[in-house]
């Protein structure tokens, strides 16, 4: 890194000393940027694939009310929501290494940025990839045995549905989407202070983080995960994607300054304009003022 400034403000955190990186730093920056735009568009094609796949399933999903119900139409669709699940934790699995980045590229202009997330971009995403097929593997052998039981009460089912393997594959499940959704909502904070994300993008990034983080461990054996939330995560993913791979003139200017260059909140925007407007009225009332005298100036004189 080849030197400091001081960061924060009125648009970010407590002043702090912010490293500013190097030439060579922010062109090595970019080319891992552009792996990682790779990875995103591979999660914006799986995801759209595991919403297609859990379409068969998610069309009957509202008329079910109870365990019995639940694991007859889990029995039922089985080939595609194991197709979904696997294709949801593989787009979760590719989201890793995008997370990483922007996490890295973060921190290296606002130190402020807590290390532990850089962890959890890593540690979420993995657990809930591991977790997402074990379970809905799990709960597939479930649905076979009360599909194949002679006893179909609701309490059977519940039973066969909280067995000690799906409870702990939904355990995983859900301290991997805590840990992902706190990353993702902490990228999409401090990548607006940073200025890495624009507004709209890192306010669409913190949805996911909240969605993610609330994923129920059945979500995806019952009525799937909700296509409204898969279709932020696929917005998100895609605009990330653009800009990772998009020109250096086309990203936010703090990619290719190497320094973080936070937005200007609202009123802050609003007061920079009205100062710049009372500028140019002094400026032209000072042009006024100088100009050459007239006519009836000299004469008086």
């Amino acid at each position: 890194m080849n030197g400091f400034e001081t960061a924060g403000g009125p648009a970010g955190d407590p002043q702090v000393e912010a490293p500013v990186l190097s030439a060579e730093e922010v062109a090595a920056e970019a080319a891992r940027g552009r792996i990682a735009s790779l990875f995103a568009l591979g999660a914006v094609l799986c995801t759209s694939g595991s919403m297609i796949a859990a379409q068969s399933m998610l069309k009957d999903a509202t008329e079910v009310d109870n365990w019995a119900e639940r694991l007859v139409l889990f029995h039922d669709n089985k080939s595609a929501m194991v197709i979904a699940a696997i294709l949801f934790a593989v787009a979760t699995g590719l989201t890793l290494p995008v997370l990483l980045h922007l996490a890295t590229a973060i921190r290296a202009r606002r130190p402020t940025l807590p290390r532990i997330v850089i962890h959890l971009s890593i540690a979420g995403p993995l657990l809930m990839a591991l977790a997402i097929p074990a379970a809905a593997l799990l709960y597939t052998s479930a649905a076979n045995d009360f599909a194949a039981g002679t006893v179909k009460t609701i309490a059977e089912a519940k039973r066969l549905s909280q067995n000690d393997g799906v409870t702990a594959a939904m355990i995983a499940l859900q301290a991997g989407s805590i840990a992902a959704g706190f990353a993702w909502v902490m990228i999409g904070v401090y990548g607006m202070r940073s200025g890495l994300l624009t507004r709209m993008v890192g306010w669409f990034t913190v949805v996911v983080g909240v969605i993610t983080a609330m994923i129920t461990s059945l979500s995806f054996a019952t009525n799937s995960i909700p296509s409204l939330v898969e279709l932020i995560r696929v917005f998100v993913l895609g605009a990330i994607a653009v800009m990772l791979v998009g020109a250096p003139e086309k990203r936010p200017p703090a990619w290719r300054e190497g320094r973080a260059i936070p937005w200007p909140k609202i009123g802050e925007q609003a007061g920079a304009q009205a100062d710049a407007a009372d500028q140019t009225l002094v400026s032209g009332s000072s042009e006024s003022s100088g100009s050459p005298e007239s006519p009836n100036d000299e004469t008086k004189a």
